[in-house]
């Protein structure tokens, strides 16, 4: 792969030196590169000479400039809902020049915007069985849902993302965990962002022990399911 070495509207060059070039073409071979793909595929956006992780969870982002050589330095910054612009939040950010491999190689695997359709499922050779845990572990919502017709609470896992990454994702949990096949849901405010729906006692336990969300076991083993009086 070419050493890229390109200015940019950024006051500061981009160098990736023979040393970093040889970490890379090692890291896309590992375990540690399916996850930074997942962490992108989940939280990633791209300006113009710049590519950026952007999370409300600081341990997340965290994790992928500690994975990925050469990003910058760590920090916070307010957004807002689109929806509501009085409603700020807190994100943590890690970005990088828009010319680093990484970029470069994501973009060929598939890579789009958030604000295209379907992203796709990434191509290419990866670590698939480590991808699909770190997405699913980093992009999922643990809760609780209660019928009153039948004075029952029963637990709800939804993991979201396109028909395209779901559709693998529903794939893969069924080869692999013999959990049962899913139907790709709508979320009503968006044509682009869906979902999978988990509400078996017996599923959800397995899915999140598989993909080792520790806060979620956590979170389900204290949640008061069943019917009640």
């Amino acid at each position: 792969m070419e050493l890229p070495s390109f200015p940019s509207k950024n006051p500061h060059l981009f160098i990736f030196a023979e040393e970093d070039m040889k970490w890379f073409e090692d890291f896309i071979k590992s375990k540690e590169f399916a996850e930074a793909l997942a962490i992108v595929w989940c939280y990633g956006t791209l300006s113009v000479d710049s590519f950026t992780v952007r999370c409300k969870n600081r341990s997340i982002v965290a994790r992928f400039k500690e994975l990925v050589r050469k990003t910058r330095p760590l920090r916070s910054q307010t957004a807002y809902i689109q929806s509501d612009k009085n409603k700020p939040y807190d994100q943590w950010v890690c970005s990088m020049h828009y010319m680093h491999p990484f970029v470069l190689q994501i973009k060929n695997m598939g890579w789009v915007p958030i604000t295209y359709e379907d992203k796709p499922y990434p191509t290419g050779e990866f670590d698939d069985e480590t991808f699909v845990k770190t997405y699913i572990k980093i992009h999922h919502a643990l809760d609780s849902s209660y019928s009153k017709k039948i004075k029952y609470t029963r637990p709800r896992l939804r993991i979201h993302g396109t028909d395209n990454v779901l559709e693998k994702i529903n794939n893969h949990l069924i080869g692999n965990l013999k959990i049962g096949k899913k139907k790709i849901q709508k979320i009503n405010i968006s044509n682009k962002t869906k979902y999978l729906q988990y509400t078996s006692k017996i599923e959800i336990p397995i899915i999140l022990e598989y993909v080792q969300a520790q806060e979620s076991i956590e979170k389900y083993n204290s949640l008061k399911l069943g019917y009640s009086p």
